[in-house]
């Protein structure tokens, strides 16, 4: 009985010692913002590749607002496939508190639980169209291997590695969301890929960072003649209109 209350103590004085440095430690990570009414703060942040988030992934910041406090607020994006499309990188994006902030209603505070890590695709379409530039369509080349006991397909950008007879183009699509109210309760719902994020920016304004998946078209060659195939000689995607930076679709 005598070493319980002993250990008790123990713990009670262990808890009193270590509480002030954990509550000291919250300190770095919130903001000392004393606005008491709901509201959110503006947020900005730019992409990074998940395993190397020292390297940006965008020349123009993202911003959003959050109903957070955190001095830096990260969300990372999972593979998600549509049909035969994927993607192949996991993106991250670390948002830094700004003190800039607005007030919210009970209706807008359910709103922005939903809406979270996207953002206003209208508010940062230097990003987008950015993005969409940094996506043009490429010429991937067949690799088959066969050594009598197991066989793969891969397939490459490098058309010296093919060894096949096939070849396909890689082409990008974008979609978006939005929120609405289904049964009293906001919801997202995602668009339709698009082939230009101006298609569909209206319905649906709210993005993630890699708001894209890949699809592709597969073209059947003699082996001779695939180190002559060229992109444009087959290419039959529709493309986004990268010529024009503006919002608005000509």
């Amino acid at each position: 009985m005598k070493d319980k209350k002993v250990r008790k103590i123990y713990k009670r004085i262990l808890a009193l010692l270590i509480c002030p440095f954990i509550l000291s430690g919250c300190d770095d990570y919130y903001s000392k913002c004393d606005i008491k009414e709901m509201h959110a703060h503006k947020y900005v942040g730019v992409p990074s590749q998940y395993f190397d988030a020292r390297t940006p992934l965008s020349n123009f910041p993202i911003t959003t607002y959050l109903v957070d406090e955190q001095l830096e607020n990260g969300f990372s994006y999972n593979v998600e496939v549509f049909g035969n499309s994927e993607r192949y990188f996991y993106t991250n994006i670390f948002y830094k508190w700004q003190e800039e902030s607005f007030e919210l209603t009970e209706e807008d505070l359910e709103f922005y639980k939903v809406k979270k890590d996207l953002f206003k695709g209208d508010e940062n379409w230097d990003y987008l169209f950015e993005f969409m530039q940094k996506h043009p369509d490429y010429l991937e080349f067949h690799y088959h291997y066969d050594d009598g006991e197991s066989t793969s397909d891969s397939w490459y950008s490098n058309r010296y590695y093919a060894n096949a007879d096939n070849v396909r183009v890689r082409h990008y699509k974008y979609f978006g969301y939005r929120i609405v109210k289904k049964d009293g309760k906001f919801v997202r719902e995602r668009s339709p890929l698009v082939d230009d994020i101006r298609d569909i920016i209206d319905e649906y304004p709210y993005f993630c960072p890699d708001c894209y998946r890949s699809v592709y078209k597969e073209y059947k060659f003699k082996y001779s003649e695939i180190k002559n195939v060229k992109l444009q000689d087959i290419d039959e995607f529709p493309q986004p209109d990268l010529s024009n930076p503006s919002l608005k679709v000509r």
